[in-house]
């Protein structure tokens, strides 16, 4: 019995590993051009609006809807975009400045 669970805990532990050792691969292809969407209304005094883009995901690009978000005070929204490097692109995350 004792066997039997040590090999059952013992492949789980194997499949946790082998499953984080999956190595990520970045898109080869420029993404597609941005799309130009209706923001919608403004919810309220303070909010700005973060475009929305393209995200790699599962070997392709999907896009991601633009939202509206509260202002940061003291702070200005610094856009995502994706920059080339080597034979791939990667995604620069938007943030806070």
């Amino acid at each position: 019995m004792i066997n039997k669970i040590s090999v059952v805990v013992i492949s789980g532990i194997l499949t946790i590993f082998s499953l984080e050792c999956v190595a990520y691969r970045p898109p080869r292809q420029a993404p597609p051009p941005r799309r130009v969407v209706a923001r919608g209304a403004i919810p309220g005094h303070g909010y700005i609006w973060v475009k929305g883009h393209w995200a790699w995901r599962h070997g392709s690009y999907q896009w991601i809807n633009g939202h509206w978000t509260k202002k940061r005070r003291g702070q200005r929204w610094v856009s995502g975009h994706w920059v080339k490097r080597g034979a791939g692109w990667k995604w620069i995350s938007g943030h806070w400045r």
